[in-house]
């Protein structure tokens, strides 16, 4: 595995899924090869990653970096889901990666990994209880990606790395 070392101000995601999604599971653990960025718009999910369970509910947002493995469950709920890469090196694979169950015997698609030297969420994962802040950048972002105007995928990227700087910013009062 190779891991490919860069500044916050170097990243330029390539948005490969942005949607709204209805999700219903019973506990699964999962694998996943892009990042992932969520905002809960109705019901609850729990997450259990790193040793550590979060109780996602509206409003919540949270990331998980490229390569995480979590366990998810919820009875039902509905949310935005944002996959993509830090850069554009792997936008030749412009279908969404789902993930895939922990103990299959699949393969990763993907075996290198990016490591943001100065923005650390990127790097892992990151909650954000009440993140109804970010609603409309979410909103904007699905928006690009499902109409698919001229330049929708440039746009989609300035718009998420405009978002997750916010997210660092406000992370970083947050930490102090």
């Amino acid at each position: 595995e190779g891991i490919h070392q860069m500044l916050l101000c170097d990243i330029n995601p390539y948005v490969r899924f942005a949607c709204r999604i209805s999700f219903k599971s019973q506990t699964a653990t999962f694998n996943v090869f892009d990042s992932r960025l969520f905002y809960i718009l109705k019901g609850s999910i729990e997450i259990d990653i790193d040793s550590h369970k979060y109780i996602l509910s509206e409003g919540s947002v949270f990331f998980c970096s490229a390569s995480s493995i979590y366990s998810i469950r919820s009875d039902g709920c509905d949310l935005y889901s944002l996959n993509f890469d830090l850069d554009q090196s792997r936008n030749n694979f412009s279908k969404c990666c789902p993930p895939v169950t922990l103990y299959n015997d699949q393969l990763p698609v993907f075996t290198e990994r990016t490591d943001l030297q100065d923005c650390d969420f990127l790097n892992g994962h990151l909650f954000i209880p009440s993140g109804g802040r970010y609603l409309d950048a979410f909103e904007e972002i699905v928006n690009e990606i499902t109409q698919e105007m001229i330049f929708y995928r440039e746009k989609a990227s300035a718009l998420l790395k405009e978002l997750l700087i916010e997210i660092h910013r406000h992370s970083q009062k947050t930490d102090k």
